[in-house]
């Protein structure tokens, strides 16, 4: 016997998903934050500048870089790719 959807589970499992891997990214930013706002702080809000150099497609560096530099007002400095020449 075969099982027919209606495609409403897929549709509420994605909408689960999505809300679930903000949450995630959210956690992921205020615990970057706790880590660097202690005592003494390591970033002042507002004052620090971030090279992005790894691609923001990437989870990683869109929780670190763009994520966290936002958190801080940093001042976001984008690469498109890490070139030597260019980060010195």
């Amino acid at each position: 016997m075969a099982a027919i959807s209606t495609g409403r589970a897929a549709c509420c499992a994605a909408i689960s998903a999505s809300r679930l891997k903000r949450a995630n990214l959210s956690a992921a930013c205020q615990q970057y934050w706790e880590t660097v706002s202690g005592n003494p702080k390591v970033l002042v809000e507002g004052q620090e500048r971030v090279l992005a150099v790894l691609p923001p497609f990437h989870i990683y560096a869109l929780s670190v870089n763009m994520m966290l530099g936002i958190r801080a007002a940093a001042e976001l400095i984008l690469h498109t790719r890490f070139d030597v020449e260019s980060v010195l």
